[in-house]
């Protein structure tokens, strides 16, 4: 079948998901709300048991079998109650891998770390690559013709035949099947990847730690803001620090306007920031961390600052970038 998941004897697809059905129809349907390694188990892949086989591996060649220098075999033992292994790759001997189970503990993590709002697990290719993908919530860009939603989240892909590294990256594309396996891996830049070497476990749980450490980290930094009080005015400062205003030139002063006066675009930009921030006040109370909102709030959803200056309106022309300089700025 082109998505290339595993079909069990009772009729089940190798895949859970949340939300929306995956164009193929196939799937175990879970609850958002769901633990994912529950859901692991939903898509019937709790059972697998991989192992690195020390075995030799060996290839036909003109009707007799010749030894692969080097080459071990990654084997599996299927959940659907067949007892026999069957292979999944070939890979070296330093070859690091970890179960199923410990990818979905490690998502696990990252859905209440990010606080995504669903997710698809599932497993192609005869279960040698298994996925992970988080969904986070419909986000909103300014667009001349009003808000555009788009779908956005963290994909983390595995493979057991020895073809990529363990890869966790932000993604537009919800992974469903193979295909779209394969795409969102395609011009992946900014990702973390582990290789599958002897220490592969290690990292991954190196990573988990330092992820939870931030998490209660970022927790203490917002409670911080909580308790320390905050005006308009430290929000427009902090505003005016993070998008300094473009002054109008001789060049561009129109009618009722004069040089030196900020552009009418970076007005804009500037009213809709602090009524997000008075919003966020009449509800969270006059402090830094309603500023924190409703400034992150404008730089994620409601940039009024489009066009050729977009990407330079924001620290990097990043989001992410942008709200870490918000927090520093308040923090100080």
């Amino acid at each position: 079948m082109g998505h290339e998941l595993y079909e069990f004897a009772d009729g089940r697809a190798s895949i859970a998901v949340t939300g929306e059905t995956p164009w193929h129809r196939l799937g175990q349907r879970v609850d958002a709300s769901t633990p994912i390694p529950d859901g692991l188990g939903v898509a019937g892949l709790s059972g697998l048991d991989y192992r690195v086989s020390d075995d030799p591996v060996m290839v036909s060649v003109d009707g007799g079998t010749v030894t692969v220098p080097g080459a071990h075999a990654v084997t599996y033992r299927s959940p659907d109650g067949v007892g026999r292994r069957a292979l999944a790759g070939t890979v070296g001997p330093n070859f690091g891998l970890v179960q199923p189970e410990r990818m979905a503990d490690f998502g696990e993590l990252l859905r209440q770390y990010f606080e995504t709002s669903g997710y698809t697990v599932g497993a192609v290719r005869n279960f040698s690559r298994l996925f992970l993908y988080l969904e986070r919530p419909n986000r909103g860009i300014a667009t001349p013709s009003g808000i555009d939603d788009y779908r956005s989240g963290i994909a983390i892909m595995d493979a057991y035949d020895g073809s990529q590294s363990l890869t966790v990256c932000a993604s537009d594309t919800r992974i469903v099947c193979n295909n779209t396996f394969s795409l969102a891996m395609r011009g992946v830049q900014n990702a973390w990847r582990v290789r599958h070497t002897s220490g592969f476990a290690t990292q991954v749980d190196n990573l988990e730690r330092t992820l939870t450490r931030y998490h209660e980290q970022f927790d203490s930094l917002l409670a911080g803001l909580c308790d320390a009080d905050a005006s308009i005015g430290d929000a427009d400062e902090c505003f005016r620090r993070l998008v300094p205003p473009r002054l109008l030139t001789r060049d561009e002063v129109s009618t009722g306007r004069r040089v030196g006066e900020p552009s009418g675009r970076w007005e804009r930009a500037h009213e809709d920031a602090m009524s997000r921030v008075r919003r966020e006040m009449a509800t969270c109370g006059r402090n830094r961390y309603a500023v924190f909102q409703g400034l992150t709030g404008w730089a994620e959803h409601g940039r009024a600052i489009r066009g050729d200056r977009a990407e330079a309106a924001l620290p990097g022309g990043s989001t992410q970038r942008s709200n870490q300089t918000i927090l520093d700025l308040l923090t100080v």
